[in-house]
């Protein structure tokens, strides 16, 4: 199996908005979801679906879910170019983008003023049909890992509103492209460091490995023992009992 960004921290509302072929669905039926989880008392919906068309009846009703207070995210679309696909490129809608481990923009994910953040979308181990796992490619694969920062963030102080969520993912993100707000990242790699921070606490490890690339570097680890927690971070020290800075 995989582990998500927030194992355990959060609970989870599923409802199904395509056919089996997943080819496409109504506007009205995606509204209708989005509904039904706010009526279960969702404060942020995931959106890892895509179409070409906007629709001035899904606008209106993202926009009143975003008046009430729930937080909409979604994959900014997988064929490229500069093209606007939705819900994810209405205002109310966070717009999510892909990148690879290098950190660099993947082929497939639309570039447009509408893209807010990005987050891992190539190469993502995931569940699959019957029970599988598979390595998976798309902004559909980013979309929850932005999802997930936003209520790991929300879960650490219950008392911000959506607008500051939302606020708080933007100014944390790492800037990657051109410097600032851009087409292709948006805001940045998604990062939730000093949203919920609290002391280290060291693990164990088996093994780890460092591999060099062109413009970074893949660390891959293994803990002695089940670690359950939302996430690992990598401090760089010049001794065991130096002066750490986090990576």
């Amino acid at each position: 199996g995989v582990v998500g960004v927030t194992p355990g921290t959060v609970s989870l509302y599923i409802v199904k908005v395509y056919g089996d072929g997943c080819g496409w669905t109504y506007s009205s039926t995606l509204v209708d979801a989005a509904l039904r989880c706010r009526d279960a008392g969702a404060d942020i919906i995931n959106m890892s679906l895509a179409g070409y068309y906007p629709s001035s009846f899904e606008n209106n009703a993202f926009q009143s879910l975003y008046d009430q207070g729930v937080l909409s995210i979604a994959a900014a679309g997988n064929n490229g170019g500069t093209s606007y696909s939705y819900p994810a490129s209405y205002d109310s809608v966070i717009s999510v983008a892909a990148v690879d481990e290098n950190n660099v923009v993947a082929s497939f994910s639309r570039q447009n003023d509408q893209v807010e953040l990005a987050a891992p979308g190539v190469g993502v181990y995931s569940t699959y049909n019957n029970g599988d796992y598979v390595y998976m490619n798309g902004t559909s694969m980013a979309t929850p890992h932005v999802t997930a920062a936003a209520a790991l963030l929300w879960s650490a102080d219950l008392t911000q509103t959506h607008v500051e969520v939302r606020s708080t993912l933007q100014q944390m993100a790492l800037d990657l492209g051109a410097p600032g707000r851009d087409d292709a990242y948006g805001f940045g790699l998604v990062r939730t460091a000093d949203g919920s921070e609290s002391a280290p606490t060291e693990v164990e490890l088996a093994r780890f490995e460092a591999f060099a690339a062109e413009a970074s570097v893949r660390v891959e680890w293994e803990t002695t023992s089940e670690v359950y927690n939302m996430g690992f971070h990598l401090y760089r020290a010049k001794s065991l009992d130096g002066p750490r800075t986090r990576l």
